[in-house]
């Protein structure tokens, strides 16, 4: 028992990259083989591995609570994202293993899977610059490889039915798109690597909590650090107008490696920059490095939403929607900060606000990538039209698909409503004239940039809900009725039941906290709302 208490500490974090390693190990004595019992094998070893580490991520936080060291850090944030990374990799690895068990590479596929959920573990917990940036440099070789694998059999193509120039080109393009992409990674890390540079020299630390008590004495050059760190992000996101390498990504690579994209290498994105909050809040006490910030964000939120919802209302492509839907839920991040600089919510608030981002990403959009992705494969054709009469084809699923549209708007009694609250109070307060620590002009700003980013999502959401109802015409249906496999209708079953469930007992404990039932608290589920107060 000892033994064991003494073990503890080093679970924390490590504990999930060690389960993760043994299954790289575990694979290198089959990765020559070509067998299907052995593609089963491995498949569902790395399932428990990730779900183990799934466990083993939270189990030791609740025995050991935070932990640091001169390279990592680890606390509720850290342990938060580090179960999204890990739940959305056993998605992404279902995903993988269902379209690419045929493959030769398979298993190769599956070692460099891993070592890319390793790398973005480590970017999460990373507290060294050195450690950061090492993590996201092999994040982005191990995505790089890991989409050129599963692409694999598109880029040799061995139909002897088409023209051998055609095969060529069809070749080159996808070749070309997913070359493009790395292209664009490489230069977010080498802009990435220039502001750390500039970092270090300015300030003479090595780590983000040192920088974080050294900042002031940087002066200029922290300022002009974060520039190009921010410029690199931009890029990294593809926001508009870089979107070109993203759009050819999407429209030429295989669907197992949009899933990687979606759930791995965005999110992955979003915790990175996450780290650089700190730094933004001590710059932001700076009268005119606040100004600097505040119109920075007020301008990236305004352009990601406004281009990503004029785009996703006129693109006609399923893939390009859940690009602009997941472009619009990024902003939501930029928000946060947002309101948090300018006194609307407590600085203790935004860590939950941000794992209730998480969250949100999880339960609502990932549901409608699986619906998107299958109605795809199904219809053979990636295109908007696919969802016209959907609701008359499978009455369950367009009722699920309603639901989960209802939460990415934020209506009152779903999962969003209760972090959408803080936005509409954000509102009212400017509209009562206060302004936190804003002046009048930049307060209406910061309530038309909100109102603008809230119509963004609704507008996108909304469009969606619309082409579900509309039917086409008989001869141009392709099928009378969609069918979906029985597990798909209880995942949906999940998501949609807890959607409903959390957003219900979130506006119970919004309206009236002292609702009980038996002499028991019905709102106690209601954490983050808890959290949030």
């Amino acid at each position: 028992m000892d033994l064991f208490k003494n073990i503890i500490p080093f679970l924390n974090p490590f504990g999930v990259i060690a389960f993760l390693v043994s299954g790289i190990f575990i694979s290198l004595f089959f990765g020559l083989s070509k067998r299907n019992q052995i593609k089963i094998f491995i498949f569902v070893l790395v399932q428990i591995l990730l779900a183990g580490a799934f466990f083993i991520n939270i189990y030791s936080y609740n025995i050991y609570g935070e932990f640091s060291s001169n390279l990592f850090t680890s606390g509720i944030f850290e342990t938060a994202a580090t179960g999204f990374i890990l739940l959305s990799a056993i998605i992404s690895f279902a995903v993988i293993f269902i379209c690419n068990r045929k493959n030769d590479n398979f298993i190769k596929t599956v070692m460099i899977f891993l070592f890319a959920v390793i790398s973005s573990v480590i970017i999460i917990i990373s507290k060294n610059f050195t450690s950061f940036f090492i993590g996201t440099g092999c994040f982005l070789t191990a995505f790089f490889a890991l989409t050129t694998l599963l692409n694999e059999d598109l880029v040799t193509i061995y139909n002897e039915n088409t023209v051998k120039g055609r095969d060529l080109i069809i070749q080159r393009n996808i070749s070309a798109a997913i070359i493009r992409f790395f292209i664009v990674c490489l230069l977010f890390l080498i802009l990435l690597f220039f502001g750390f540079s500039i970092l270090y020299g300015a300030t003479d630390v090595k780590n983000f909590l040192q920088l974080f008590e050294n900042i002031q004495s940087g002066g200029i050059n922290i300022i002009f650090s974060l520039i190009i760190i921010s410029i690199s992000f931009y890029i990294y996101f593809g926001i508009f107008p870089f979107q070109a390498p993203y759009i050819g990504f999407v429209n030429k690579t295989e669907i197992s490696s949009l899933y990687v994209l979606w759930f791995l290498y965005f999110p992955a994105g979003i915790l990175s920059i996450l780290k650089f909050t700190p730094i933004i809040l001590i710059l932001n006490k700076n009268l005119k490095a606040g100004e600097y910030i505040l119109y920075v964000l007020l301008v990236t939120i305004f352009i990601s939403s406004v281009c990503s919802a004029i785009a996703g209302f006129k693109t006609k492509s399923l893939r390009k929607t859940l690009g602009y839907l997941f472009t619009l839920l990024l902003s939501g991040y930029f928000v946060n900060l947002l309101m948090l600089l300018n006194g609307f919510i407590k600085e203790d608030n935004l860590n939950w606000l941000n794992i209730f981002n998480l969250a949100y990403f999880a339960v609502c959009f990932l549901p409608v990538v699986f619906i998107f992705s299958f109605i795809e494969n199904a219809v053979k054709k990636d295109h908007v039209n696919n969802l016209k009469s959907l609701f008359y084809k499978n009455k369950i699923v367009g009722i699920f698909l309603i639901i989960i549209i209802f939460s990415l708007i934020g209506v009152p009694g779903f999962f969003s409503y209760p972090a959408r609250k803080y936005y509409f109070d954000t509102i009212i307060d400017i509209l009562n004239s206060k302004t936190g620590s804003l002046t009048v002009l930049n307060g209406w700003l910061v309530m038309t940039i909100i109102i603008i980013y809230m119509i963004s999502i609704a507008a996108v959401s909304i469009r969606l809900l619309i082409i579900l109802f509309l039917k086409e015409k008989k001869e141009n249906d392709i099928q009378d009725k969609l069918d979906f496999p029985k597990a798909f209708y209880v995942l949906l079953g999940v998501f949609a039941a807890f959607i409903l469930f959390s957003g219900i007992i979130g506006l119970l404990e919004t309206l009236n906290p002292a609702v009980s039932l038996f002499g028991s608290r019905i709102t106690d589920s209601a954490i983050f709302i808890k959290n949030l107060k």
